[in-house]
């Protein structure tokens, strides 16, 4: 976002889905956001006959789907960016092929590139550095994401370490059931960080109330605050606790906006697919197995039928990694 206020000189406007806007508007990433349902076609149709009024100075997509093409195609702009496919080329005036190798927060940012000169040189500059088979971020030397791409919101991030509650939160949700890992993982880890003096929080959004309950329960004085918090209060909570332990999901980029040093745990997806913890102060505890990764986003079942990437992983894994990214943050 920062760097879309570069390239033009009117407001930033910003199309996202139901749910995200009050997050975009409140933190200032856009001066104006319009929210769409995902599966309501009138939803898109309704906003494309309202921007499609008025003329823009430049439009990016950073997705590759029919739908987006075709919203793209109603609004009037003197640019149009977007990555390429074989038929989106009378949709969008410049493409690029998106750079699969490079992770997705490099692969959205390389949208704008057609458009900004000196961010084409960065990305360039990037591919050794930050390709999807580089090993995470060693929290030894806290290894620094450049800020051109980094994920931090200040409003969130920049509370000292020292100085943040000494709260470890656990996020044990996804929208995919085989990318959680197990109630009683996260119970033992919980557990763990109560008896060495630290306050014990939940978060997570309204349909998993049922999981953070079950982990609640068997940790004595756990805060569970699933569902009870917006996107802003969420991100607050993260930016004021010492540790974030999550599954690869939507609250692992959340925790990336606040930068709290994260423990993510990886069962069906792999670093390969370029969905990592985008911050300098993250871990990955995973499984090899032979079966991953079985899918882009995970599946509802295993596909084999034994959740062995999830149900291998020890809490004392996850333990270790925590603890050694506590001592170094």
């Amino acid at each position: 976002m920062k760097r879309m206020r570069r390239l033009q000189k009117g407001p930033l406007e910003l199309v996202c889905r139901k749910g995200f806007g009050a997050f975009m508007r409140e933190t200032g990433l856009a001066d104006k956001v319009y929210e769409v349902e995902k599966s309501n076609a009138a939803s898109y149709a309704s906003l494309a006959r309202e921007l499609g009024a008025r003329d823009f100075e430049l439009l990016v997509s950073p997705h590759q789907s029919l739908r987006s093409a075709l919203f793209a195609r109603k609004i009037r702009a003197q640019r149009k960016l977007g990555f390429k496919t074989w038929w989106n080329g009378l949709v969008f005036g410049d493409r690029i092929e998106r750079p699969m190798h490079l992770p997705d927060a490099l692969r959205q940012l390389s949208a704008l590139a057609p458009a900004d000169p000196e961010l084409r040189e960065l990305l360039s500059a990037a591919q050794t550095s930050f390709h999807n088979r580089a090993p995470l971020f060693e929290p030894v030397d806290l290894q620094q994401i450049p800020e051109w791409a980094s994920m931090r919101v200040e409003r969130f991030a920049r509370k000292p370490l020292a100085k943040r509650a000494r709260r470890i939160v656990l996020a044990p949700g996804s929208q995919w059931a085989t990318k959680r890992w197990t109630p009683e993982g996260f119970r033992r880890v919980g557990l763990a960080f109560k008896e060495s003096g630290y306050e014990i929080a939940l978060a997570g959004s309204a349909p998993e109330k049922p999981i953070c309950a079950e982990i609640a329960a068997g940790i004595p004085g756990a805060v569970d605050l699933c569902g009870r918090t917006s996107l802003i209060e969420l991100a607050e909570l993260f930016g004021d606790s010492a540790l974030l332990i999550v599954n690869d999901s939507g609250l692992m980029h959340m925790g990336a906006v606040a930068e709290i040093p994260t423990v993510a745990v990886f069962g069906p997806t792999t670093l390969e697919l370029g969905y990592r913890p985008w911050q300098p102060k993250a871990l990955v505890v995973e499984s090899e197995l032979p079966c991953r990764p079985c899918g882009k986003h995970g599946h509802q079942v295993c596909p084999i039928g034994t959740h062995a990437c999830m149900k291998q992983i020890q809490s004392d894994s996850v333990l270790q990694l925590a603890r050694k990214l506590l001592a170094v943050a």
